[in-house]
């Protein structure tokens, strides 16, 4: 793989990359290219491991990153 390994420093930038499109939907393409600046056309279950490991990381707040099924992925504006 190049450049999609799993480490702390990818699961940093998704989270910085998503809390820049606040309460946006981004698209899986734009999160592949967005934060590991490639046009990855492998599986995208890579991107699914990451925002798994994002929200885990995010802990009680992890509802804050919501799956828009069929186009990607939104940081929610609402607190819940």
């Amino acid at each position: 793989h190049t450049g999609t390994h799993h480490s702390p420093s990818h699961i940093d930038h998704l989270h910085t990359y998503t809390l820049a499109h606040w309460g946006k939907v981004v698209t899986r393409d734009n999160l592949l290219n967005g934060v590991w600046g490639i046009a990855y056309t492998g599986s995208t279950r890579t991107l699914d491991t990451r925002i798994a490991s994002l929200r885990k990381k995010l802990g009680t707040e992890a509802g804050k990153i919501e799956t828009v099924h069929g186009s990607g992925y939104r940081y929610r504006q609402e607190w819940s």
